[in-house]
């Protein structure tokens, strides 16, 4: 995803994957909750878990909140930049609702993609079937409801905005689509 302010390499992703009730909602400095890759376990933790919400993160609690910050070992690349998508910066959307997160007055970065009959936007994932692209069809108080295809263990994967208008590349080309995105965990 990035850095932080002190120069950690760091990464987004959904927390309601975690069950740890005595670690929520506070800084983790320990390394307690490693975090692996689902295709190579061999190569040992990519990162660990510094920070995520249970139970407010939950599928019965606040959705805008299921997040988990991880900080990354050394020598690995946020999923965000390759080798499917390409995070080039964050959302913004002048004009657009401010999110039941923002403080107010809520800053451009802080709007909602409309999810209106006659719009366009959609969102891009990349998981454990490809990288696919699906309209948003709703937005519920900051959750997106889209439908590109995605199975279980794909929460958190990278999700960025295609670019109305912009040419969507035909799978299998080798080149992956780039476009800003969102700490925006799936489910």
């Amino acid at each position: 995803m990035g850095g932080d302010g002190y120069g950690r390499k760091i990464a987004i992703s959904a927390g309601h994957c975690i069950s740890a009730p005595d670690h929520a909602d506070r800084e983790i400095r320990e390394d307690l909750i490693p975090v692996f890759h689902r295709q190579d376990i061999g190569y040992g933790p990519i990162g660990y878990v510094r920070y995520f919400k249970d139970p407010e993160g939950s599928m019965t609690g606040h959705l805008t909140k299921d997040y988990m910050v991880i900080e990354l070992v050394a020598g690995v690349t946020p999923s965000s930049q390759g080798p499917h998508l390409k995070q080039t910066g964050v959302l913004e959307v002048p004009g657009g609702t401010p999110s039941p997160n923002a403080l107010a007055p809520a800053q451009d970065r802080e709007r909602l993609l409309g999810a209106a009959w006659f719009n366009n936007n959609e969102l891009v994932v990349s998981g454990q079937l490809g990288v696919w692209y699906g309209r948003i069809t709703n937005n519920d108080r900051g959750v997106y409801q889209a439908h590109p295809q995605h199975k279980a263990g794909d929460s958190g994967g990278p999700t960025i905005w295609h670019v109305p208008g912009r040419r969507t590349p035909p799978r299998p080309t080798g080149s992956r689509p780039r476009g800003p995105g969102r700490a925006s965990p799936r489910g």
